[in-house]
């Protein structure tokens, strides 16, 4: 579901004005009139129905809409795959720094992934580019790609950072949240197989948050695999070809999100994970 991320609340009476680049996307790209409708992300998470009340040569006003039941003040009821989202698994992105492009790439697809933090890392792998200066243009990617895939996740992009500063910032918050956590190195070595993952114990976790670090072209080097292993990540191979950087990400992050999800919101693998216990 496309949806329109409102960059500020409606006032008292459900009305806001927009202009500058939200006028020309709703205007412009979106070809949207008077009385038209968009589904809208609201700042507060919330979605709703947003009317054009009138467009102008420079803005645009809004307001929220009255004509379903009332769901102009409460906003829109979350679809059952955006409670899934939302509700108990979180997912960390630790990507070494490829060539520029195909980082555009893989910031876009998490997005689109429902992924809640992308932090880069310079790796001694990783090309030698100006990340700093590509962070406003993720920033844009980001915002672009949650509003063509409709993700509630409000993804958060980092500045570009040290392997060391990455670790740091993930057992930080280990150490802060109240959810189970569980991190994982994809590697190219198929002796480690799926077994990190298919050990993970999730039983009576109510929410998780989930770690996954990607390689950048040339590969995560022994000294990097030491301290990811000291921070606890375990190595993950699944078996397929070998796959560029780029791809491993996305499919990396596909497959441990499914399985992760499965385990936390199956009902019939959660009984009998009690029944082990028993």
């Amino acid at each position: 579901m496309r949806q329109f991320l409102c960059p500020c609340q409606p006032d008292k009476k459900g009305r806001l004005s927009l202009s500058g680049k939200d006028y020309r996307y709703l205007v412009k790209v979106l070809r949207l009139r008077e009385g038209g409708t968009i589904d809208a992300r609201l700042p507060d998470g919330k979605l709703a129905v947003l009317r054009i009340t009138a467009v102008g040569k420079t803005a645009v006003e809004l307001c929220l809409d009255t004509a379903d039941s009332g769901a102009a003040v409460q906003g829109v009821k979350s679809s059952a795959i955006e409670d899934a989202f939302n509700s108990r698994l979180e997912i960390w992105l630790f990507q070494f720094m490829p060539q520029p492009q195909k980082m555009d790439l893989i910031v876009r697809q998490a997005v689109e992934c429902g992924v809640s933090k992308i932090i880069p890392v310079a790796g001694e792998f990783s090309q030698k580019s100006d990340a700093a200066g590509r962070l406003d243009r993720w920033k844009r990617i980001a915002r672009e790609a949650r509003q063509q895939s409709g993700s509630p996740v409000d993804t958060e992009i980092l500045p570009c950072v040290s392997l060391k500063e990455a670790v740091s910032l993930w057992n930080e918050y280990k150490l802060q949240s109240q959810k189970i956590s569980r991190a994982f190195l994809l590697h190219e070595n198929p002796e480690f197989g799926m077994k990190a993952l298919v050990d993970a114990d999730l039983r009576g976790a109510d929410s998780v948050v989930a770690a996954i670090a990607v390689g950048a072209e040339g590969g995560i080097s022994n000294s990097e695999m030491e301290t990811f292993n000291e921070a606890g990540f375990l190595p993950v191979h699944f078996a397929t070809n070998v796959l560029r950087t780029e791809t491993a990400a996305l499919y990396g992050t596909a497959v441990i999100q499914q399985y992760l999800n499965f385990m936390l919101n199956d009902v019939k693998y959660i009984e009998r994970k009690k029944d082990e216990e028993n």
